[in-house]
């Protein structure tokens, strides 16, 4: 993500935009019943980074389960006898080639030039590589992770540890599996979703460097990093 100053033009017209598609959204996807407050709250509360532990965890096929923190364990016991779901439970075989909703968002920013809208879909498919590198692709969990990660550092400056995002992650995974509507989606509505969750997260970003310097950009990044919490907390 570079050349933030060059790219601002860009981003105070796309994040607008973004808010109010993302804002559509919301409601239908019904975040804020899919996904218990218990699992969000617990990021600030989750454990300290144990050494050795590295953010490349969830690239691995198999993954060990991670303990259930007491608030969750408090809000939906389950059986000692019952195994956490392995992450691969909300992984996705995506439906269609590339980022079909990060294709249709950028074309629907009209006043964009082609130079910015090349900016744009390549700074987007730098922060999926990311993703799938530093933590795992094609998974619904990690998309909703990354996306709230970036709101709660836009919104009070905390920053995940990777023990933190590790348990985040398999907390969200956990109530995914276990909700009606998880298990109903497709395979294109579950990648349009991650899709949406990470353009979120690099709207979310960009805006976030650049308001280092602009008041106009900052608040932008503070107004989007709302939104994106709106569709998990339901307020």
């Amino acid at each position: 993500m570079r050349n933030h100053r060059s790219m601002f033009p860009l981003l105070s017209i796309g994040a607008l935009a973004l808010a109010m598609a993302f804002s559509a959204h919301a409601d239908s996807n019904a975040y804020s019943a899919m996904l218990q407050n218990n699992a969000m709250r617990q990021a600030n509360d989750a454990a300290d980074d144990q050494p050795g532990r590295r953010a490349g965890w969830l690239s691995r096929r198999r993954c060990r389960p991670c303990a259930v923190p007491a608030s969750v364990r408090a809000a939906a016991p389950a059986p000692a006898s019952v195994a956490r779901p392995p992450i691969t439970a909300t992984d996705f075989v995506p439906a269609r080639p590339g980022h079909p909703f990060v294709d249709q968002a950028i074309a629907g920013m009209t006043a964009l030039t082609p130079e910015q809208r090349v900016q744009m879909r390549n700074g987007a498919e730098e922060l999926f590589r990311r993703v799938a590198t530093q933590y795992r692709g094609n998974n619904l969990a990690v998309s909703v992770t990354v996306a709230y990660a970036a709101a709660l550092l836009t919104l009070n400056g905390t920053d995940m540890k990777p023990q933190q995002t590790r348990e985040f992650v398999f907390n969200i995974n956990d109530q995914l599996v276990r909700h009606p509507r998880f298990a109903s989606m497709t395979p294109l509505e579950k990648q349009t979703e991650s899709d949406r969750l990470i353009f979120q997260t690099f709207a979310i970003a960009m805006l976030r460097d650049l308001g280092t310097h602009d008041p106009q950009a900052r608040e932008q990044a503070t107004e989007l990093a709302r939104t994106v919490m709106k569709q998990f907390n339901g307020g």
